[in-house]
């Protein structure tokens, strides 16, 4: 069997399961991402008896099955498996040295991730299409080598090009074909070769001119330029952009539904959100510049300072601060802090505010939102597509035990079916953001009240 000559280290870091089965469909050599059998044994057509394993034939009609048999008659076949189709398989047929198949040769591939990933980036890039296409002043982002990946309506406007014209091509290439005698190729050469934040200036379509503000933006080790220009013909054009861009990036802060909050390094107030101002009972400009410590409890104060100073970086972490508004009175709040570096490599944080409120009221609302551990398991299997036999297999309990936990779990979360619970699992930010598969979002920690 093929399987047998591949070393199982190849495989063992991949998304991947091969496994090979002899011509009555006994699985007699498996290797690869052993949690994957989850998925190709979910559908209850992969049988069990002692430490053998084999596919059930009896379900001959079975997508797994069918593409085993039609293996064995000498195809090549591919198709979806696993819960939902998050799996891409395909079987191939092996046969003896006399020609005769002998067995059938698997592989599966988990497509879970690569999904979640995929349909990211769309969302992301589709955001951000729009984003730039809201915003008046040319921009422009590219790679490290200066190909610029994407571009608004605007830019391309100023160069007199579509935007089809100059994706993929680096900006130097596109300055060149239609000015050239641009004469600041040094100066651009400085700023791309890393001399960055950098301006420099150049001529657009009707002789227009026009100065570019470069920035360096990095995501892991994927530096992304960005480049704002801004029409410099007309001084009050100019000023005009900035302060549509100002009102814009206000506007958004106004309305957005979360309270935030923008903190330097040391946790002083750089910005903050309409309804953060609403929250604490303040106005902008005196939440402006104020250590966000003093705007809290001393019971909370020690505890964002130590969230501070453990996250200078990475990823979101949760918690309960207690706030104490200008009006008098005490304000629960479950946050998300966020960090990240400027191209300066100056440390921001960003808090948003989840949910808030009176805290005896919000202690009793968290309490009364709490999932048990079993339960947490019961519902990461539902949003997977588990069947309840395989829950109540997976988890060791009987089906009236799982019948039980369902219509607790549907009343605590006021659900009426298992696509319902699934839904507000979700839009109660039960499940952790990002993770696949579905992973319960477990209680953070649990402030003493003053």
């Amino acid at each position: 069997m093929l399987v047998d000559a591949i070393p199982p280290e190849l495989v063992a870091e991949l998304p991947l399961r091969l496994w090979g089965t002899d011509t009555e469909l006994r699985i007699v050599q498996a290797i690869g991402r052993p949690e994957l059998d989850y998925y190709l044994s979910s559908a209850g057509v992969l049988l069990t008896d002692g430490k053998e394993r084999r596919y059930d034939i009896s379900y001959s009609r079975h997508p797994d099955v069918s593409a085993h048999l039609r293996a064995l008659r000498g195809e090549v076949v591919a198709w979806r498996t696993g819960p939902l189709g998050v799996m891409q398989a395909c079987v191939a047929p092996v046969s003896d040295a006399r020609g005769e198949a002998c067995g059938v040769l698997g592989v599966a591939v988990d497509l879970g991730p690569a999904a979640v990933e995929t349909k990211r980036r769309r969302d992301v890039e589709f955001i951000l299409r729009t984003a730039l296409d809201a915003i008046s002043a040319p921009m422009s982002l590219s790679d490290e080598n200066g190909r610029i990946l994407i571009a608004n309506q605007s830019y391309a406007n100023a160069l007199g090009v579509t935007t089809k014209e100059i994706a993929a091509r680096t900006e130097r290439e596109v300055f060149a074909q239609w000015d050239p005698g641009y004469g600041e190729w040094e100066i651009w050469d400085r700023i791309t070769s890393g001399h960055m934040p950098g301006e420099f200036s150049w001529t657009g379509e009707g002789g227009r001119r026009y100065r570019s503000l470069v920035l360096e933006a990095r995501e892991a080790d994927a530096p992304v330029r960005v480049n704002i220009a801004s029409d410099v013909t007309e001084e009050k054009a100019l000023k005009n952009g900035i302060e549509d861009l100002t009102c814009r990036y206000r506007k958004i802060l106004a309305v957005t539904r979360d309270p935030l909050v923008l903190l330097d390094g040391k946790g002083v107030v750089q910005d903050s959100s309409g309804q953060f101002e609403k929250l604490i009972g303040m106005p902008r400009i005196k939440i402006a510049g104020t250590d966000l410590r003093n705007l809290l409890a001393p019971s909370s104060r020690a505890q964002l300072t130590d969230l501070l100073e453990a996250q200078a970086e990475g990823a979101e972490k949760a918690a309960l601060l207690l706030f104490c508004p200008a009006g008098g009175g005490a304000v629960l709040s479950d946050i998300a802090l966020s960090s990240m570096r400027t191209a300066s490599d100056d440390v921001i944080h960003l808090i948003v505010v989840r949910s808030w409120g009176d805290p005896a009221e919000q202690l009793a609302s968290r309490r009364a939102t709490e999932i048990s551990e079993i339960d947490a398991r019961i519902i990461e299997l539902l949003a997977i597509g588990a069947s309840n036999a395989k829950i109540a297999e997976n988890l060791c309990i009987s089906r009236q035990g799982l019948d039980y936990r369902l219509k607790t779990i549907r009343k605590q979360l006021d659900a009426p079916s298992r696509s319902a619970l699934i839904a507000r699992a979700y839009a109660r930010r039960i499940f952790e953001d990002g993770s696949w598969p579905p992973k319960i979002r477990r209680p953070g920690p649990v402030i003493e009240m003053p």
